[in-house]
C-alpha cells in the first residue's frame, strides 16, 4: 500500500509537468513569433540561468510541502 501512493504521486507530477511544460512552450513560441517575425529566437545564457533558478525555487517549495506534515 505504501508504494501505491508514491506511484500515484509520480504519475500526477508527470502529468502536471507535461501540461505545464506544453503550455509554457506554446506561450513562448507565440511570443517569439509575434516579436521576431518567425525567426528562431536566441536564448541568452543569463535568461536560461534565471529560468533554472526559478524552477529550483518552485521545486524547493514543493519539497517543503511534503515535509510540512510533521
Amino acid at each position: 500500500m505504501e508504494e501505491n501512493w508514491k506511484s500515484q504521486t509520480y504519475l500526477r507530477g508527470a502529468i502536471i509537468g507535461l501540461v505545464v511544460g506544453l503550455i509554457a512552450a506554446n506561450l513562448y513560441a507565440r511570443a517569439a513569433e509575434e516579436a521576431n517575425d518567425a525567426k528562431i529566437p536566441a536564448l541568452r545564457a543569463n535568461d536560461v540561468v534565471k529560468l533554472g533558478l526559478s524552477i529550483l525555487g518552485i521545486v524547493r517549495q514543493i519539497t517543503e510541502l511534503g515535509g510540512s506534515n510533521k
